[in-house]
């Protein structure tokens, strides 16, 4: 099998289970990884970290784009004065990381 066949096979592999960022990257990255020396594993790991990268940007802009927001509006410009049982602290934590605090914490 040529050079060539196994790089066409290889994309059309990659875009049928669906990693674009693999697709888009593999060849710049290996070229990288053979010149730094980088060994399978951290070739694979840099192309993972970049698709799931890609993929939580992604899955950003669609759900801000489906959330319909107006346009301009920033946290920090929020009235929180009227709130109570939650501080501005656990307000800037939550949207720092969401995953960082639990509903018992509310």
């Amino acid at each position: 099998m040529s050079g060539t066949t196994r790089q066409s096979e290889l994309e059309s592999l990659l875009t049928s289970v669906r990693l674009p960022a693999f697709t888009k990257s593999y060849q710049q990255f290996a070229r990288q990884a053979e010149k730094e020396k980088i060994d399978h594993v951290g070739y694979l790991f840099q192309l993972s970290q970049l698709e799931s990268d890609e993929r939580y940007n992604r899955r950003t802009e669609r759900l801000l784009k489906q959330a319909k927001l107006p346009k301009g509006k920033r946290l920090e410009d929020f009235d929180l004065t009227g709130f109570t049982g939650i501080s501005q602290s656990q307000i800037q934590e939550l949207a720092e990381d969401p995953s960082s605090m639990s509903p018992k914490t509310f």
